[in-house]
């Protein structure tokens, strides 16, 4: 007689096992028992795989390596929500270099989880704009030439407060106007929004500023503090399309940037790309306005697909150490994700990737193990070796080969939200009650 084990898979025959085991009296249930009575009102989830899009170089997605099981945060909340019970907002912070700027690969991961499991809004926005080609995908965002667009690399604020993002906006005359807007009609997602959370400064020499939805003036706020602060102000108006304007008045004031969500269950991606970002950088900023700012934005992922700017093997470990260590004193428990930088090359008739990226990809690996986050080859997923050339030859990436069209990075995209799901389904594989026990709720 074939053992029962033979027809059940094992996400299945743990849970057989957990309901035989806990059918005794109440007064004798163990712990362990005790979720398993919860997960018997829960059904096994079946996570639904994104469809990718196909390649002449397709190679196979490798998964997330996570020997420290720092995924298990994002794992349980995603469960929780594909399972209804989580009513707010998953955030992702996702990092990168200039290759992010153009939110192409972030952009596709926003749509590609949005059109499946609910558009929460777009995410943060930069309110300055430093360079002509930073322009997120389904929003509009834009400033007038009253503003210092500061950045951590190319424009570095005196100061070096510029929040999490690495980008902030100072104005240098009265009337300077920033502003959003949700995206035009068409797009496939980011059409309405109705909750935005503003970043911004509070200091001693700074002023007011209004805020303006739709034309109206709704709000007038005093960033005028006795010593330097971080500050974040919550407006809502109803889930329809806006524009939202932030206008200075006499006195400078600085901003950092602004989220657009709507109260509903969903993901929200934040696009956090700095045209030549490296980790250095990134920990030349204000160590208490990045922690403090990160603790409100409450991301339940972070992800850093950085790597193509840095060119010191001895200081990215140390470097990306501090990073990590930063995250995790703002957003303890919360999951973190390392990925080895995208492939490049110098000549389109090379046959290797670029000695240096196969470097960092290695380092980046080793920092993941070092710190205890979980990492994921994006390098390979591209393709494989010098792979660049073959987006350059089909016109997904540019001429430098180096940076990617929109097409090469919804491409990647797509990977991404395949292996996220790929870890998803493994999780759950071995804890299918996953998301039960939570309550309706966050």
């Amino acid at each position: 007689m074939l053992a029962l084990s033979s027809f059940l898979s094992s996400a299945s025959l743990r849970r057989l096992t957990l309901i035989l085991a806990c059918s005794v009296p109440a007064v004798l249930l163990s712990a362990s028992c005790a979720s398993a009575t919860a997960f018997q009102g829960c059904s096994v989830l079946d996570v639904k795989m994104p469809e990718l899009i196909e390649a002449e170089w397709d190679t196979p997605i490798p998964e997330i390596e996570d020997k420290a099981n720092d995924m298990t945060h994002f794992y349980e909340e995603a469960a929780a929500l594909l399972r209804g019970r989580r009513k707010e907002p998953i955030r992702i912070a996702f990092y990168g270099d200039s290759n992010m700027t153009m939110d192409f690969i972030s952009g596709e991961l926003r749509r590609s989880l949005q059109l499946g499991y609910g558009d929460a809004g777009h995410g943060y926005v930069a309110l300055g704009r430093p360079w002509s080609w930073y322009k997120h995908m389904d929003v509009q965002h834009d400033v007038d030439s009253g503003w210092i667009s500061y950045t951590v690399s190319t424009n570095r604020a005196p100061d070096i407060r510029y929040g999490f993002a690495g980008i902030s906006a100072h104005s240098i005359r009265p009337g300077a106007v920033t502003y959003v807007a949700t995206a035009p009609e068409g797009s496939p997602v980011g059409l309405t929004a109705q909750v935005f959370d503003l970043y911004y400064m509070k200091e001693p020499g700074y002023g007011t500023f209004e805020i303006r939805a739709d034309r109206e003036l709704i709000h007038t706020i005093d960033s005028y503090a006795p010593v330097p602060e971080p500050a974040v102000f919550r407006f809502t108006l109803p889930d329809a399309a806006h524009r939202i304007e932030f206008v200075s008045g006499p006195k400078p004031v600085r901003l950092f940037g602004v989220t657009l969500e709507r109260a509903r269950p969903g993901f929200v991606v934040d696009s956090l790309g700095v045209g030549a970002l490296n980790c250095f950088m990134q920990v030349k900023q204000d160590r208490a306005v990045v922690v403090e700012t990160l603790r409100r934005r409450n991301y339940d992922l972070v992800m850093w697909l950085t790597g193509s700017n840095m060119w010191n093997p001895g200081g990215h470990p140390m470097w990306m150490k501090d990073l990590i260590e930063r995250h995790r004193e703002a957003l303890p428990g919360r999951s973190i994700l390392l990925m080895s930088p995208p492939g490049f090359i110098d000549h389109v008739t090379d046959t290797k990737t670029h000695w240096r990226m196969k470097q960092v990809q290695k380092e980046k690996r080793d920092i993941a193990i070092a710190n205890k986050t979980a990492y994921w080859d994006l390098q390979s997923a591209m393709g494989g070796e010098a792979v660049i050339a073959q987006y350059y030859k089909k016109g997904w990436a540019q001429w430098d080969l180096v940076h990617l069209r929109q097409e090469g990075g919804a491409y990647l995209g797509r990977r991404i939200h395949y292996a996220l799901w790929m870890g998803l389904k493994k999780y759950l594989e071995k804890n299918p009650e996953a998301g039960c026990a939570r309550k309706t709720g966050r």
